[in-house]
Formats: C-alpha cells, structure tokens, sequence
C-alpha cells in the first residue's frame, strides 16, 4: 500500500487509477489520509531533508524571479517563505531530481 502511495503521487494520477497490484484504490487512499492526518508525511519529509543536507545533496540557494522581487507599485512584495521552499527542494533532490507532483504544504 506505501507503494501504490508512491506510485500515486509520482505519477499525479488520479486515486481510482492506481493498479490493482497495490490494492483496491480506496484502501490506498485511506492509508494515505490517515498518515497525512496524523502528521507522518511531514515527519518523513524532515528526515529525507536532514538525510540530504547531512549528505551534502541540498544547496540552498535561493532564486527569487525579478518580476515579483520589484513588487507592485506603492505596496510591499508577496511574502517569501524559504521553509517552504527548502520542503519543496529537499524533496525533488532526495528523490534524484524527479519532479514532485503535489506541493509540499
């Protein structure tokens, strides 16, 4: 079931187009939400991270795109929140530059 959890979110399909070899897809959802709710994906998530950084695989740069660093005109630019950004690329580097298909909360 973890792997037909995998499959799911690296493939972003849809949950009723897991295969069957995982289980029926309901139960592979279920197990998902139950984890998600009791907080493991963020706790997996902070392992993989610390894993990488401790290995030497996480750089953290930052690259801000120039038309939102200018900011609109008399007002303040959108917030910028490196924590996520760090979740988000700890990710794709921990998994060997695959792309993740759900954003990290």
């Amino acid at each position: 079931m973890i792997d037909g959890t995998r499959w799911r979110v690296r493939t972003g399909a849809p949950w009723r187009d897991v295969p069957a070899c995982y289980g029926h897809w309901s139960t592979v959802y279920g197990l998902f939400r139950r984890r998600q709710r009791a907080g493991r994906r963020a706790q997996i998530l902070a392992a993989l991270q610390a894993c990488a950084d401790a290995a030497g695989k996480i750089g953290w740069t930052v690259s801000v795109d120039h038309r939102r660093a200018k900011g609109s005109k008399g007002g303040r630019p959108p917030a910028f929140d490196p924590a996520i950004y760090r979740l988000r690329h700890a990710v794709v580097r921990c998994l060997g530059d695959q792309p993740v298909a759900s954003p990290m909360p």
